[in-house]
């Protein structure tokens, strides 16, 4: 008996679109609001102070900070920044994402073999007896035929079931805000909010240098409602910004 199986994926539900990555882009989505000011100077912090002197903080400060300073912004120290820019992050809810059905169908090849055989024998015996003066003849006549004969025949026949199941993908949303204030009045100069969706909570520090080079292009403008950010997963833009794919 042969046995075989296969897998096989015949429906799927699971959809991507704009905030998940392939193997040559990076995805995100993102709304900016505001204009650029005329003095660029800068310090970056929390809403939650208490939180600023983290290590994980102060690495996506750091980052922020680079994107700041190379379309034209200044940093200061805090009491003589005219621009007050707060970083917060958070993660969301775990949610499912879509659902793929699989089908599996198993199939089993089974054979026989038949053997089929027959004989037939036929035989004749004829004896004839005679006496002739004192001595007697004895004559003996036979014939026969046999036939045998064998027959082989292979019967194979296959039989299949398929068996369905489902997968869940569950996705957790990693929000980052960047809101820019005038250090004396606090009025609202520009902001950008952004967000993507990772498989995993450990994703989050390979994850944040990739979205917050996404907004870049936006400090200060405004993105005319919700944009997909893109960028190439290049060699180029791997070493420029120290990026390491985290998918």
């Amino acid at each position: 008996m042969k046995f075989t199986f296969y897998l096989k994926v015949v429906i799927s539900t699971y959809f991507c679109l704009g905030l998940t990555s392939s193997s040559s882009y990076y995805y995100c989505t993102l709304n900016s609001r505001g204009s650029t000011p005329l003095e660029k100077t800068y310090y970056v912090t929390s809403s939650d102070s208490t939180i600023n002197k983290s290590l994980e903080f102060k690495e996506y400060a750091e980052i922020l900070k680079g994107h700041l300073n190379d379309v034209g912004y200044i940093e200061s120290k805090d009491n003589n920044a005219a621009i007050c820019i707060v970083l917060d992050y958070e993660m969301g809810e775990t949610y499912l994402k879509g659902t793929t059905t699989i089908a599996r169908t198993h199939s089993s090849t089974y054979s026989k073999t038949n053997i089929n055989s027959s004989s037939t024998a036929n035989a004749s015996v004829r004896t004839n007896a005679y006496a002739n003066r004192n001595q007697l003849n004895v004559n003996t006549n036979g014939y026969g035929n046999s036939k045998t004969s064998t027959q082989i025949g292979q019967i194979s026949n296959t039989y299949g079931r398929t068996t369905y199941g489902t997968t869940n993908s569950y996705k957790i949303p990693l929000l980052v805000s960047i809101k820019a204030y005038d250090s004396e009045s606090r009025e609202p100069i520009w902001e950008i909010n952004v967000k993507d969706d990772l498989d995993r909570e450990t994703q989050i520090q390979s994850v944040m240098p990739w979205l917050l080079l996404s907004t870049k292009e936006y400090i200060g403008k405004s993105s005319n409602g919700e944009q997909t950010v893109k960028i190439n997963n290049s060699t180029e833009n791997k070493e420029k910004y120290n990026l390491i794919w985290p998918y």
